[in-house]
């Protein structure tokens, strides 16, 4: 699942701290539980983070969230 989000308001978080709290609202699903995630650097400034869950079977790729956070202005 691709999922973007973009700063809409003054008091929006830093990209981490929002990376982190959706990685815990989905970590149950991938059995981890520290948030060991570094993102990755992304055109336009956006940083990206791939959250893998449960395990795929042989041959179908990765199931998981593609996370990517513009940068707040």
């Amino acid at each position: 699942m691709d999922l973007v989000a973009v700063p809409w308001i003054d008091e929006a978080v830093a990209p981490e701290v929002l990376a982190e709290a959706i990685w815990k609202r989905v970590q149950w699903l991938n059995h981890q539980n520290q948030f060991p995630y570094q993102p990755s650097a992304m055109p336009h400034g956006r940083l990206a983070w791939f959250f893998p869950l449960l395990q795929a079977p042989p041959n179908e790729g990765r199931s998981g969230i593609d996370l990517s956070i513009t940068p707040r202005t």
